[in-house]
């Protein structure tokens, strides 16, 4: 049987959190370690995960340095343990029944295969969330695959950092998560380096729910994901294709005009949150192209 170890980030999502692990324990019947990764959350959060959660890994930071330095804290964790796979999942997932077995039996299969994922819902509108995807170049950005393949089996060169499973070989050739973007896009970069290695795959007979934090529609996306989004994928793109920089960045500002427009029309009387949605897409856009890294302590 091979050894699973799940490392989830904490930050100040603990009700989320207990869901989510009471969803593992209910419809995973294989045996799994779980590793939670707190982020410098609230005491009361630290708390609530330390007397309602038994059975787990819990390591506290004192830093909140984003997604992928506190998930790669966990992922090392995991490894330590001698595990095979790392399930790396965000606190706000909620799994089905017989969730696991379908990840396993592609990685056990198939030793080509370094990180699988399965076919993701919202919660609130139960429409389909994520399933994996392919990274475009042209558009600057990930195309979802089709309605009418979100049901077949296939390799993509996308997956969602919300939920993947990683073989171990995956960390010690390609390494961990880009820790400089802070959040958003590691899970594409990753995606990226990763398949020059080996091929990931979408397994849709693996169901989950996700709450997607950001927002469900543009004119709920907090500023903060609108930066961390449009700057990261500059970086992204501009890393990946050095030779396209200018058209990338030409793009992505093509990209961010229609989203304003979009936000404008959607605007409903004096609507503030649209102002500081404004911003952080310009700011992004503009950081993006100055190649600016790291947390911005305005979002």
């Amino acid at each position: 049987m091979p050894k699973v170890a799940a490392v989830i980030l904490n930050y100040n999502s603990h009700k989320d959190l207990e869901k989510c692990i009471n969803s593992i324990r209910k419809n995973v019947t294989e045996k799994i370690a779980i590793i939670i990764v707190d982020n410098n959350s609230k005491k009361e959060s630290v708390d609530y995960i330390q007397s309602q959660i038994n059975d787990i890994t819990l390591i506290k930071r004192n830093i909140n340095d984003g997604y992928a330095a506190g998930n790669n804290v966990g992922i090392r964790k995991a490894l330590s343990l001698g595990v095979d796979y790392v399930l790396i999942m965000n606190p706000d997932i909620i799994v089905k029944d017989n969730f696991l077995s379908p990840l396993l039996k592609i990685l056990n299969e198939n030793s080509e295969v370094g990180i699988v994922t399965g076919k993701a819902f919202r919660k609130i509108s139960s429409k389909i969330y994520t399933t994996g995807g392919r990274i475009s170049l042209l558009l600057c950005s990930v195309l979802p695959l089709s309605s009418n393949k979100i049901y077949k089996p296939q390799f993509v060169n996308f997956i969602s950092g919300c939920l993947m499973i990683v073989r171990k070989e995956v960390f010690q050739i390609v390494g961990y998560f880009e820790e400089r973007y802070f959040m958003y896009s590691e899970d594409l970069k990753y995606s990226f380096n990763a398949n020059k290695h080996f091929k990931l795959y979408y397994q849709p007979e693996s169901v989950f729910y996700h709450g997607s934090g950001a927002g469900n529609i543009l004119e709920e996306y907090s500023p903060s994901y609108l930066y961390y989004s449009i700057r990261n994928r500059i970086l992204f793109f501009t890393d990946a294709f050095p030779f396209l920089k200018y058209y990338v960045i030409t793009i992505l500002l093509l990209i961010i005009f229609g989203k304003l427009v979009l936000l404008v029309f959607s605007m409903k009387g004096n609507d503030n949150r649209l102002s500081q949605q404004i911003i952080a897409l310009v700011n992004g856009w503009i950081d993006g192209a100055k190649g600016i890294m790291g947390r911005n302590p305005k979002y």
